[in-house]
């Protein structure tokens, strides 16, 4: 089934069950790429990737930054762009992260789409944003026992709303 058909089928599913909010559906293709990176070389990709917005966990505490990690002991971080692209930062081990790259292009798919999300954040933070947004990103697999399904592939971090007109930085 192609993405049309299925976009059909799922129009004609929210107009049957019209008092259930299902989400919007927006298709795209999305690039994942991934490659383990020291943390000299981790600051210098996050650098060059001109974020414009970000968050950063180290072992002490979360901040909220489109800036590069400015201390040891990262965690996890994510970091988005003006062209929606993504970086995903995770700890492996020692001076070892997984960097994951989500590349976005806005062209019509057929075997892609993705749905908005918004999560709350966490009370100590909401003097810099209320809420974060991703979007969960589904791929059509095209063989295997999952053949014609669309199974979830990514969670892709777009960035916070920004409270009174004040940029996240």
């Amino acid at each position: 089934m192609s993405l049309s058909e299925s976009l059909t089928q799922y129009e004609h599913l929210k107009a049957d069950i019209s008092e259930l909010e299902l989400p919007k559906v927006y298709s795209a293709n999305l690039t994942v790429k991934t490659e383990v990176v020291s943390v000299r070389q981790l600051v210098i990709v996050i650098e060059t990737f001109s974020a414009t917005q970000g968050w950063v966990q180290y072992s002490d505490e979360l901040v909220i930054s489109a800036q590069a990690p400015s201390k040891p002991n990262i965690l996890e971080a994510q970091y988005c762009n003006a062209k929606n692209d993504s970086l995903h930062v995770k700890l492996q081990q020692g001076d070892s992260y997984l960097l994951t790259s989500f590349l976005v292009e806005e062209t019509k798919a057929e075997k892609q789409f993705y749905t908005e999300q918004q999560l709350i954040i966490r009370n100590n933070l909401k003097e810099q944003a209320t809420t974060a947004s991703y979007r969960l990103w589904w791929q059509l697999e095209s063989e295997g026992v999952n053949e014609g399904r669309w199974l979830p592939l990514a969670q892709q971090f777009l960035g916070f709303d920004a409270l009174n007109n004040k940029e996240v930085q």
